[in-house]
């Protein structure tokens, strides 16, 4: 690790750089002082610094030389607005300000303050550049800050929801995992205009999945203006990996171009147990599992905007991503009597020789029509998605007695060898319409993809692989789905405003094996209403309440019949016969200031799609195998908090507590979990010296004893540590985070199939992390597309 850690702390620590401490006293005409009155300092129309005066009127900031505004503001009203030229001279003396209510203000200057929390009608708004704790950082840093979300391992979610999609500017990201962590660190916080938390997306969305949306806003960009990223990040989970990215954005007259490339290496492991209890035959089979390999991946992304006139703008974007990983993984089974514990035989299984390649390319095509200045926007999207995956499986499992003596006649060995092509083509059409104070949005939607899946079986028990001709198989599926949308939203009234929208989807798709000769139609339609209403009872008090439908489509891999097989005891595969999911949800938010959310919701599933594991207690076998396997309902109140301890001490809390009502709807799931359930996260963020250049994060996350699903979960918690220091005019960053410091007890979850108890244990692991980040050139926005595709359902 130190070979990692002392080449970057060298370099930031030799970086030489010039701020010094100027002190300034703020006095109404009459020489009363002004205390406890915000005084913020910009630079190029950015908020750099916001301080307090102290009883006495007075200030002090630590800057670079240079000219600034500084602005006066005392609760949210500007009193006094001036620019200030640092030149050395320490004392920027006597600033005399005029009472609120002789202020009169310019055209130039800022009408009203934005607050940091804004409630609209159908989403969340956080105003980035309100949000101090993340200056300096990145979009992850300023998604820890934001209400009802939530950042774990750098896997972000929003509290009370089972998934998540993430868009910048309305254009979908299409990325997950690793790679989305990789370009959500390329975004400065200083670069985005607020991020949109909408828990129950409108009609305009797609309706898949009970997720909900993030939307990063971008700042916009000045002509003639560049700016890049270099980031490096060395992490430890049990083996060590190291990530480095860089992007570059560049605007000039009419060509505004958008690049961002990222790679990683190294290597992982974790180990895992499962506990099943086969008690019709007296006996424990535990399985102890232990994952660990080889993980590479380079990945990119190229967009190129023309704008044609000042009303209409064009111009594509294409991602890339290459990902490789080296399976030598082992699993241990023993078996041994319930009663007394004694050891029967255990199974010993090697996966030495696995390996996955996985790529794929997107494109899209964007035309954006901007026909007058009241909001009438035609966009028209084109997006094509290519998927490939290429996996061989291989798998020996041998076979030992109770006195740890190999039975070579039970010796079995296979190898699987596995192709996925896919590719996606959709075409979105989007009108935003408005009429006097009315405004409209409609569009359709079409989207048709082909997936071709081919799997070779090998028996490689007696040493030369012998093709099985019974075990291998193909699988041929074409989806199409076209979908029409309406809504509209209005201020009825100062505090009355509404949004209602419809949304219709058609879906038809066919499956073919042809092994199996099988063919398997799947038709299905429906309409996904959704409705807001918002009322804003006085400044800082807003209620509302949001209802909607959604759907939830198997993925094209789970509808696949093949068989694989890891050993003689166990096997997975599709299920031709899943039908879609569907969700109801309904929410009750009021929120006051900038210092709560309050929200209490009621969620209903049916036909839930999950891969379970259905147990055989006469063979003592497993089958991983995706069913419409349980219905649920909840009912839960969410409560986020956020306010400032100090003026350097800023705090947010989050908590999540639900009733959940989960029953079983098939005969291998016959049974109803239900009970209480709780997730509560402290968060502090401190600026550890006045020119906040220092900076440490704290968050603690516990979550309760409770169910998911047809799953118990016991309680678990844990601890995250960061801190960050910046240099050069806060462009260089240099972080050290520490996640789960305390190691605390693994996850774990129980559940029952075919009466059979299976005790799933998890891994309690010291997560580590350094990276080094350095940001140059000047904010930039590139006119964003609203395009979608299905990319994480290929």
């Amino acid at each position: 690790m130190n070979k990692y850690f002392f080449p970057l702390l060298f370099c930031a620590t030799t970086i030489l750089f010039a701020q010094q401490q100027y002190k300034g006293t703020l006095q109404y005409a009459d020489q009363q002082p002004i205390a406890l009155a915000d005084v913020i300092i910009l630079k190029d129309g950015k908020i750099i610094d916001e301080i307090s005066t102290d009883e006495k009127g007075v200030f002090t900031v630590t800057l670079a030389n240079g000219t600034y505004t500084i602005r006066v503001e005392e609760v949210g009203v500007l009193l006094h607005s001036q620019e200030i030229v640092l030149d050395n001279n320490q004392d920027l003396g006597l600033i005399i300000v005029q009472k609120a209510e002789n202020v009169s203000l310019k055209e130039t200057v800022v009408k009203s303050q934005k607050k940091l929390i804004e409630k609209q009608v159908d989403r969340i708004i956080f105003n980035a550049d309100l949000a101090e704790g993340a200056k300096g950082g990145d979009a992850l840093d300023l998604l820890k800050l934001a209400p009802r979300v939530k950042v774990d391992n750098d896997v972000v979610s929003i509290i009370g929801k089972s998934n998540l999609r993430i868009m910048v500017d309305d254009r979908l990201l299409e990325m997950s995992g690793e790679q989305l962590t990789n370009y959500l660190k390329t975004l400065r916080a200083d670069d985005i205009e607020k991020i949109e938390i909408i828990t129950n997306p409108p009609a305009k969305y797609q309706a898949t999945g009970n997720s909900g949306i993030l939307n990063i806003v971008l700042k916009s960009g000045k002509k003639n203006s560049w700016n890049g990223t270099l980031n490096s990040s060395f992490n430890h989970y049990n083996k060590p990996f190291l990530s480095n990215s860089a992007s570059f954005n560049y605007r000039k007259n009419k060509w505004t171009v958008l690049s961002n490339i990222f790679q990683g290496f190294g290597r992982f492991e974790s180990d895992g147990r499962s506990d099943i209890y086969f008690t019709n035959k007296n006996e424990l089979w535990s399985e102890l599992e232990r994952n660990q390999g080889k993980h590479k991946n380079l990945g990119g992304k190229l967009g190129l905007d023309y704008k044609i006139s000042d009303k209409i703008t064009t111009g594509f974007t294409a991602d890339f991503y290459k990902g490789n990983n080296d399976n030598f993984g082992q699993t241990n089974t023993p078996r041994k009597t319930i009663d007394t514990n004694e050891l029967l035989s255990y199974i010993l299984n090697d996966r030495k020789g696995t390996n996955g390649d996985v790529n794929y390319n997107t494109l899209n095509y964007h035309f954006i029509y901007k026909m007058d200045t009241i909001g009438k926007k035609l966009t028209v999207d084109f997006d094509w998605v290519n998927f490939k995956n290429k996996t061989t499986s291989v798998s020996s499992n041998r076979f030992y007695d109770a006195e740890n003596q190999i039975i070579d006649s039970l010796y079995q060995g296979n190898r699987s060898l596995s192709d996925q092509k896919a590719n996606n083509y959709s075409l979105n059409v989007d009108m935003e319409h408005p009429i006097n104070k009315w405004k409209f949005n409609y569009g359709g939607r079409y989207s048709w993809t082909k997936n071709n899946s081919n799997n070779l079986f090998y028996n490689t028990s007696s040493g030369t692989p012998i093709y099985d001709a019974k075990q291998s198989n193909g699988f041929y599926y074409d989806e199409n789905i076209l979908a029409f949308y309406a809504s509209v939203d209005k201020e009825i009234s100062e505090k009355w405003s509404a949004k209602v929208g419809l949304r219709y989807e058609n879906t038809d798709a066919t499956g073919f094996s042809p092994q199996e000769n099988q063919h398997d139609k799947y038709k299905y339609d429906g309409f996904f209403p959704t409705a807001y209403l918002m009322y804003k009872a006085a400044e800082n008090h807003t209620l509302s309440v949001n209802v909607g439908r959604r759907i939830d489509r198997p993925a094209m891999g789970q509808l696949n019949p093949f068989r694989t097989i890891y050993s003689p005891y166990s096997f997975a595969q599709g299920n031709p016969n899943l039908k879609p999911s569907y969700s109801y949800n309904y929410e009750l938010e009021y929120a006051y200031k900038d210092l709560a959310i309050t929200t209490l919701y009621y969620r209903k599933s049916t036909d839930e799609i999950d891969q379970v594991i259905v147990v055989d207690p006469i063979h003592t076998t497993q089958n991983w195998m995706p069913y419409n396997y349980v219905n649920s309902e909840s009912y839960g109140l969410s409560e986020n908090i956020n306010f400032k301890l100090l003026k350097w001490w800023k705090v947010n809390a989050g908590i999540d507590i639900y009733y959940k009502k989960s029953k079983g709807i098939i005969p291998e799931f016959n049974y109803t979990l239900d009970g209480f359930n709780g997730e509560f996260r402290l968060t502090n963020n401190l600026e550890l010296n006045k020119a906040k250049t220092l900076l440490f994060n704290h968050t603690t996350t516990f979550k309760t004893a409770g169910n998911n699903g047809l799953n118990k979960s016991r309680a678990t918690s844990w601890t995250a540590l960061g801190i960050r220091t910046l240099f050069l005019d806060k462009k260089l960053e240099l972080s050290f985070n520490v996640n789960n410091v305390f190691k605390n007890r693994a996850w774990q979850d129980t559940s029952y199939s075919n009466d059979t108890k299976t005790v799933y244990t998890g891994q309690s692991v010291r997560f580590y992390r350094i990276g080094l980040t350095y940001n140059f050139g000047k904010s930039f926005n590139i006119e964003q597309s609203k395009s979608s595709s299905e990319k994480n359902r290929l």
